[in-house]
């Protein structure tokens, strides 16, 4: 029994430790390159000389700079502007989340408190749609936009990451508003509070963590996306992160891998300094809605 247990144990350790290096490793050698010189760029190996003026130069990039350095060296040139798509991919994420955040409360809200006919098949709509694969959206989405003009708009983009984002997050603040005592809102009515001011100034402030998951879950899953911004903008200063990396990477020129790594570095920190600080509130308001009082 023991030798079997010890045969688990080491196909456990030896499984985990090829997911981390299967995830590990391309994410090391980005960082590697991000703090290389572009003559190291290429090399294997730790960089002799390491140096954090890539991540300087997100924030201090001039146009042709970092190219006439390139070219100076007799490598390919190119390093793309990023601070225009990280500006757009802020404000679809941002504007995102906030938006299906919400319209989520509130929608939650009516599924769980509000009696009505048709709320079963309503409640079943937003989880079926949230199954459905989200390409099938685009088509229609993109008949639809056309006819308000809100093709190759970052309005659109917002709009359609609705779609997606708003099941989602209905979902998990029902999971939460179930097991969320009632006899709190009563007490709200007794003293004299009307339901708008119940919900603002009772509810919504008791279920904060189901609202950060939400909020959190939206504003990663609009960040990320790559399938609606490709399909529905067409101007390059519209592009998000997403998209313009999508064309260095497959369509555009060989660029300064150093520069491109150094942002990808800071645009996958961006997710993961937010869920490091709100984990807490993430935890809670994942298993809340799993448990039943």
């Amino acid at each position: 029994m023991k030798i079997f247990k010890w045969i688990e144990n080491f196909g456990i350790l030896i499984s985990v430790f090829l997911i981390l290096l299967f995830i590990g490793l391309p994410l090391f050698w980005v960082f590697r390159c991000s703090i290389s010189t572009p003559e190291e760029a290429w090399e294997w190996g730790l960089p002799k000389n390491p140096t954090f003026r890539n991540y300087i130069r997100i924030f201090t990039y001039k146009a042709g700079q970092i190219q006439q350095e390139w070219e100076e060296i007799g490598l390919a040139a190119g390093a793309p502007n990023l601070i225009i798509p990280m500006k757009n991919s802020f404000i679809i994420a941002t504007s995102t989340a906030i938006l299906s955040t919400i319209l989520s409360m509130f929608a939650a809200y009516n599924l769980i408190r509000m009696k009505y006919k048709g709320k079963r098949f309503a409640s079943s709509i937003i989880i079926i749609s949230y199954i459905f694969p989200v390409f099938i959206l685009l088509t229609p989405l993109s008949i639809i936009f056309n006819q308000l003009g809100l093709l190759n708009t970052l309005e659109g983009v917002i709009l359609a990451h609705l779609a997606y984002t708003l099941p989602f997050s209905i979902f998990i603040l029902c999971g939460y508003l179930k097991n969320f005592p009632y006899e709190i809102e009563e007490a709200a009515y007794i003293d004299g509070c009307s339901r708008f001011q119940a919900l603002t100034k009772v509810v919504f402030p008791l279920i904060a963590p189901a609202i950060a998951t939400a909020a959190m879950f939206s504003f990663i899953l609009s960040w990320d996306d790559l399938l609606f911004p490709i399909m529905l903008l067409t101007s390059n200063e519209k592009y998000p992160l997403p998209v313009q990396f999508t064309f260095f990477l497959f369509g555009g020129e060989v660029l300064s891998p150093t520069f491109l790594s150094a942002f990808l570095i800071f645009t996958i920190s961006i997710p993961c300094i937010m869920f490091y600080f709100a984990q807490n509130y993430i935890r809670t308001g994942l298993f809340a809605g799993a448990i039943k009082r």
